[in-house]
Parts: structure tokens; sequence; C-alpha cells
């Protein structure tokens, strides 16, 4: 942590040159104001419980991206999605049982809320910060008081074939498409992009580790 604060002070010692140099006194200020706000959430999603099936599984904020991750406003969200959902920060809103509880996330006026299930709870208290560090699959719906609510569990493994989803390959690229196969003896892939352009005979390999444990563990 210490070593986190001496950067971000070199970094707003570097801001002030160049303003002071290039820039305004007001575009000085909305720089800072934009800079802290990305340490404040860094240190929040830092802060937060992480949940994960995995006993080891270390993950940093900064390899999180919003666009990577599930879009939570979404209204079509339906039972069968799959995605990440480890760039948002969630609150435990009530403890079910101790394997389900009500996660949301959002100001009340939209929010977004969903059921964490199949999840021992005993360690999750109501208005904890938590985030899903693994990959999640909307299974169901459950009625809690006057809401229906979409059900969503942390998954080690993906059915193939797979529904279409945006996968990452190694080397940063991403395609959004569903995988059909797979030949563990040739270590490769059919993949069907959403286009439905087919490629076959994929190397496994050139997906995102990550993505290779879904599919192949």
């Amino acid at each position: 942590m210490k070593k986190f604060y001496i950067i971000a002070s070199s970094i707003l010692c570097m801001l002030n040159v160049f303003a002071q140099a290039f820039g305004t006194q007001s575009g000085y200020n909305a720089m800072i104001d934009i800079q802290r706000s990305g340490w404040a959430s860094n240190e929040k999603w830092n802060n937060a419980v992480k949940l994960s099936l995995f006993e080891e599984k270390e993950i940093s904020h900064s390899e999180q991206s919003q666009s990577d991750c599930i879009d939570i406003s979404d209204s079509n969200l339906k039972i069968g999605d799959s995605g990440k959902m480890s760039y948002w920060i969630f609150t435990v809103e009530t403890v079910l049982n101790s394997t389900n509880c009500v996660l949301n996330i959002g100001p009340k006026s939209d929010r977004s809320t969903f059921i964490l299930s199949e999840y021992p709870t005993e360690k999750l208290v109501d208005n904890m910060k938590v985030v899903l560090t693994d990959e999640i699959e909307f299974v169901g719906t459950q009625q809690v008081g006057d809401r229906k609510l979409l059900v969503l569990k942390l998954i080690k493994q993906l059915k193939v074939p797979t529904k279409n989803r945006k996968w990452h390959s190694a080397d940063g690229r991403s395609i959004v498409g569903s995988i059909q196969s797979i030949n563990h003896d040739n270590k490769t892939i059919e993949l069907i992009r959403s286009d439905g352009r087919v490629f076959s005979d994929f190397p496994l390999s050139k997906l995102r580790a990550d993505e290779i444990r879904l599919i192949a563990p």
C-alpha cells in the first residue's frame, strides 16, 4: 500500500508540472479529480471480499475491464447467459440461508439485484462489499418478496457446446462466438463466430488461460 501512495504522489507531481507548463488551473483540477476517482475505485475494489470457488485465485483491479464483463443494466439478461462480473463491486443485501444471498449494485433509483446461489454464506453479512471473481451463469429465477430476481452461480466449467459469448486470446484480442466441440487429443476447438464463420482446428492454447480452464479443466 505504501508503494501505491508513493507512485500516486509521483503521478500528482507530474500532473502538476504538466498543468503549470501547458494547461490552466481548471484543467489541472479536472485531471486531479479524475485521478482521485480512479484511486478511490481501486481501493474500494481491493477492500471488497473476493468470492471464488477456487482456493487460490489472485486477480487485480487493473486486470478487470468493464467491456469484458456482463452489462448488469441490461434488461435482456436471461437464464443461460454467462460471463464475467469481476469488474463490479456488489453489496450483500440479505443473507437468505447457508448457500444463498441477495446481491445488489447501483443507486436505489437504478439498482440491479440478483441472487447468488450455491455459495457458502457463513462468512457473508448484510452490507458487505463483494466481488465475484469467477465466471458466473444465470441459472433461474426466484421470488423474494414482491421481486422476481435472476439467480446466478459461480462456475468452474462451461458445458460444450457453449452459448455465444466473448472469448479472449492470450495476446489480448477478443471474439464473440460459441465453442462447438473440443478435440482433446489435438488440443483444438471448433468455434463458430457470431456472424456464422467457422474456425475449425483452432488451437486451444490461443485462448486465455482462465477461459481454457472453463472448457477444458
